[in-house]
């Protein structure tokens, strides 16, 4: 009896190796996935900085959209506003106000 208890512990010690190599792989594949982010922040940026010179000057939408918490006005809200449009939360009305 004591043997096979013996011998689950060397799966437990085996099934470690296996667990160490994936987080290794972990591990290399966050530096690419912080590249990634850079990148995808640094394309939010540059298109804040558009949005910003376009749309700054529109205070308040007609449909309210834009208003004091999603405006083109400051960078800030410019890359919270964009995010907003990006996962498709009304984008539709955000365009409607842009256009006016």
């Amino acid at each position: 009896m004591r043997v096979i208890r013996g011998t689950r512990i060397l799966r437990i010690f085996k099934s470690l190796h296996e667990l160490s190599e994936l987080l290794n792989t972990l591990a290399q594949s966050i530096k690419s996935f912080a590249y990634v982010l850079f990148l995808s922040f640094l394309i939010l940026f540059v298109f804040s900085l558009v949005g910003m010179r376009f749309f700054g000057g529109i205070t308040e939408g007609k449909y309210g959209a834009i208003d004091q918490n999603a405006n083109f006005n400051e960078i800030w809200l410019t890359i919270t506003t964009l995010t907003r449009s990006e996962t498709g939360e009304g984008w539709n009305i955000l365009m409607r106000d842009t256009m006016d």
